[in-house]
């Protein structure tokens, strides 16, 4: 039996449906990529939300997945040349509170989230042709990420019940997180050690890869 606790849902009720977004607060820098999932990693949100899609009860019966997002939950300090005017500095304040993650791709939920559809708030606007640009999914899509997720979680769970506990740090682009951990002596992690290391692609190729495509942990 696992639990987890959701830091943030909110819901948003259209045309007799409930969709729900799941909110991750973080003090650091944490930024959103579906080639992470892929691979098994930074999976936590979209499990919330795909538990509270297939297994919710009460308020959350029935719902929709609208999307992810990771929110800075930090002081924003800006730091600027001298001379840059209050305008410059108050739009780097606000890029550095800009959420991350996957939204719904759809408009009024997008609306329902940052009714400017700039950008501002949510890594997704709607330009002018009318068509929503940035980090997007389809319903399906969302279907596929889901069956993707769970297919890992399954293999994760038959490789602890084998005995596969073995330190195997995994990174973009030559960067592993043990440089960060500070109990990385514990599970005997060095330079050398063993790892897996995967470039970052884009999301459109992800989701492609996930599409009746085969979990890769």
């Amino acid at each position: 039996w696992v639990e987890g606790k959701i830091d943030r849902v909110d819901v948003m009720e259209k045309s007799g449906s409930k969709y729900v977004r799941v909110v991750d607060y973080k003090s650091g820098i944490k930024t959103f990529n579906l080639t992470d999932v892929y691979y098994g990693i930074n999976m936590q949100m979209l499990i919330y939300l795909f538990a509270i899609w297939e297994k919710g009860k009460g308020k959350y019966d029935g719902s929709v997945p609208a999307g992810v997002l990771y929110m800075p939950a930090r002081d924003a300090v800006v730091s600027s040349e001298r001379g840059t005017s209050p305008e410059d500095i108050g739009k780097e304040y606000d890029k550095m509170l800009r959420m991350n993650g996957l939204v719904l791709d759809d408009i009024d939920i997008i609306r329902g989230m940052d009714h400017t559809a700039s950008g501002l708030f949510i890594p997704v606007k709607i330009g002018s042709g009318g068509a929503p640009s940035g980090s997007v999914a389809t319903l399906k899509e969302l279907g596929d990420i889901k069956r993707h997720v769970e297919d890992l979680i399954v293999q994760m769970a038959s490789s602890l019940k084998q005995g596969d506990v073995n330190a195997l740090p995994k990174g973009t682009g030559g960067e592993l997180p043990c440089r960060f951990c500070d109990y990385k002596t514990v599970c005997g992690v060095e330079e050398d050690s063993e790892s897996v290391n995967y470039q970052k692609m884009k999301d459109r190729e992800v989701l492609n890869m996930m599409e009746g495509g085969e979990a890769h942990g």
